[in-house]
């Protein structure tokens, strides 16, 4: 990823857009394309790439906050532990 961003910074991406926010941001593999793809055509709008990617993802984004704050294990309870 690093080699990666090296040449997103070459192309003219401000250091704030990184492979691996694009990864966090898009749904699926075939939106990282997509959303890269659109960076390398112009890089000089990234960031308004990536923040059009996370206003269309929003209600994924929710749905995972809202997963992370229900987990059981933040509220102290342990799973049963699986068996064979």
């Amino acid at each position: 990823a690093a080699d990666f961003n090296q040449r997103l910074r070459e192309k003219g991406c401000s250091a704030k857009v990184t492979a691996q926010k694009v990864c966090k941001i898009a749904r699926d593999e075939d939106e990282v394309r997509e959303i890269l793809e659109a960076i390398w055509k112009d890089p000089e709008k990234a960031e308004e790439v990536l923040a059009e990617a996370v206003e269309k993802n929003k209600e994924v984004y929710d749905f995972e906050k809202m997963m992370e704050d229900t987990s059981p294990s933040e509220k102290g309870l342990k799973t049963p532990p699986l068996t064979a």
